[in-house]
């Protein structure tokens, strides 16, 4: 299968989003192939009318009132094409019942950093759960800092400074307070609904070791997230040039 990318030109996300994609024989261009198996279209406004070849479109979102020309494009091309990649659920709900993908795509090679720091302010107890730590680590590679109530309180604006997310895990509190003085350094939280911890802009979890495991993997893409989102792609698209071979 070879799949070619009609993309715009312009410089901006979607001309990158496009190029970043991993199609092994695949190709580019702000036209369609005729001779290819899949013209894949980035963004939904570049098809122009069905071709030889299985049709695809990416689409972004759908316009309302503010722009009913644009609007009225989405769901013409949404009923057009052969298939549609949405780029989140929202929009997804939009498209017509036919093959479609949520491809959220993934952020670009040159958006790498070292390992993650976690910070965990707790006096050892059971309800705080620092049990969990030494799985934390291992599963996700990352350094979680404690204080163990043993660091001076003029210390601890210097230990939020020195980490990423302040991260409780506590199942029963009346505060934390750590929320506050966190997110007063600028410091982001992940938090449980404890105290009053989701009173506060913080990255949520539901309270279980899975559920935090989901937020600490989505703050953790893999190095070759792009391969692997571009090969979730890639089998769409070649499932859906077999359904719908001319």
């Amino acid at each position: 299968m070879r799949v070619h990318i009609v993309r715009p030109t312009d410089g901006w996300a979607l001309q990158r989003l496009a190029e970043s994609i991993e199609m092994p024989g695949g190709s580019f261009g702000d036209v369609p192939d005729a001779t290819a198996d899949v013209n894949f279209y980035v963004n939904y406004y570049l098809w122009t009318g069905p071709t030889k070849s299985c049709d695809v479109a990416l689409f972004t979102h759908r316009h309302g009132d503010d722009d009913p020309h644009l609007r009225d494009r989405f769901d013409e091309v949404a009923r057009g094409v052969d298939a549609c990649v949405a780029m989140c659920g929202r929009t997804a709900r939009y498209l017509p019942p036919k093959p479609t993908l949520v491809w959220h795509g993934a952020a670009d090679r040159i958006f790498r950093r070292g390992p993650l720091v976690l910070g965990v302010v707790a006096l050892p107890s059971p309800r705080k759960r620092l049990h969990w730590i030494p799985e934390i680590e291992r599963r996700f590679r990352v350094e979680v800092r404690q204080t163990g109530g043993t660091l001076p309180f003029e210390a601890m604006p210097d230990f939020y400074r020195g980490i990423d997310y302040l991260l409780v895990l506590a199942d029963t509190e009346g505060g934390p307070i750590p929320v506050q003085e966190a997110l007063a350094m600028g410091t982001p939280v992940i938090a449980p609904d404890v105290g009053y911890a989701w009173d506060y802009p913080v990255l949520r979890y539901d309270g279980t070791f899975e559920g935090l495991a989901r937020v600490l993997a989505a703050l953790l893409p893999p190095p070759d997230a792009w391969r692997r989102e571009s090969e979730r792609l890639g089998a769409f698209l070649s499932r859906v040039c077999r359904e719908t071979a001319r």
